[in-house]
């Protein structure tokens, strides 16, 4: 605006606390010349700001709710996944009863981790959420292909030798002691097949973590 443009500026600084007020005043003046108006008297609809699995929550999304109340135990439908409203938590970690228009909320419920951008809407049951994203699912794989990739398994192992398809047997070793460690790495070692290596890729003492079975299915193991 200082430069004759529409775009207001202000200069803020968190760190000093600089012109917040200011900032706010502005956003609201802006929204009041913009008649920025949502209905909060329908279902919900918004989208997602982030999105993530937490260890404790679950599969956990912070929306934005662009118009309608979202409430606790509404059935809902987010790009390729969908779920029911478990809980409703403020920026301040405050368990809420609904949520309206504008304040970002973090929402718990979905089946699973949804997209950054994904339009979230709430619907009239399970039933039907369960058909939308179905649908969506099965278009989606239409357009692009099912994967028909697929990691070795125990079961596969002795055809796709017999076929020729396996040269290296891989193993990521996970043990409970150092010396059942050597012991299993040196009985390993001597196993001799003509048509198969086997290459010990990790080993180590420790409980199997989520990285050594990502590292496993990585590296087909």
């Amino acid at each position: 605006e200082d430069w004759g443009g529409k775009t207001v500026m202000v200069e803020v600084s968190a760190k000093r606390k600089l012109n917040l007020d200011k900032l706010l005043e502005m956003i609201l003046l802006e929204a009041e010349l913009m008649e920025l108006k949502a209905n909060p008297n329908r279902p919900a609809i918004g989208t997602v700001i982030e999105a993530r699995k937490d260890s404790k929550k679950g599969n956990v999304a912070s929306i934005l709710i662009s118009a309608g109340t979202l409430r606790v135990g509404d059935p809902f439908i987010c790009g390729m996944t969908w779920g029911k409203v478990r809980a409703l938590v403020d920026d301040r970690n405050q368990k809420l009863p609904q949520a309206g228009p504008s304040p970002p909320t973090l929402v718990l419920g979905f089946e699973n981790v949804a997209e950054a951008g994904d339009r979230f809407s709430v619907v009239k049951d399970e039933r039907q959420a369960r058909e939308v994203v179905g649908r969506r699912r099965a278009q989606f794989e239409q357009i692009h292909g099912k994967k028909t990739s697929k990691h070795l398994s125990l079961e596969d192992l002795h055809e796709k030798i017999e076929q020729g398809l396996v040269k290296e047997f891989r193993i990521i070793l996970r043990v409970d002691a150092q010396g059942s460690l050597e012991a299993i790495v040196g009985e390993l070692s001597k196993l001799n097949h003509e048509e198969v290596v086997i290459k010990v890729l990790h080993a180590g003492v420790g409980a199997i973590s989520l990285s050594y079975v990502l590292l496993a299915a990585a590296s087909d193991a």
